[in-house]
């Protein structure tokens, strides 16, 4: 059952991140992704925030995507 509600979780913080890719702003997605981390890294979880750490080694360029 634990299994469930960790695999429910990180599942959660996917969707959660896919939302990122709808903004239109560089401003936008910064104070987004500050705040997903947040939550990933309380969430305790290591796959996701080993997903959370590759995603920070390309911060800049993700946030290079999008209009300043």
């Amino acid at each position: 059952m634990a299994c469930e509600l960790k695999t429910g979780e990180v599942w959660s913080l996917k969707n959660m991140l896919r939302i990122m890719w709808k903004f239109t702003s560089r401003d936008s997605v910064k104070v987004f992704f500050d705040y997903w981390s947040q939550i990933v890294e309380r969430s305790g979880l290591p796959p996701i925030i080993r997903v959370k750490e590759l995603l920070e080694r390309h911060r800049n360029n993700i946030q290079n995507y999008f209009k300043p």
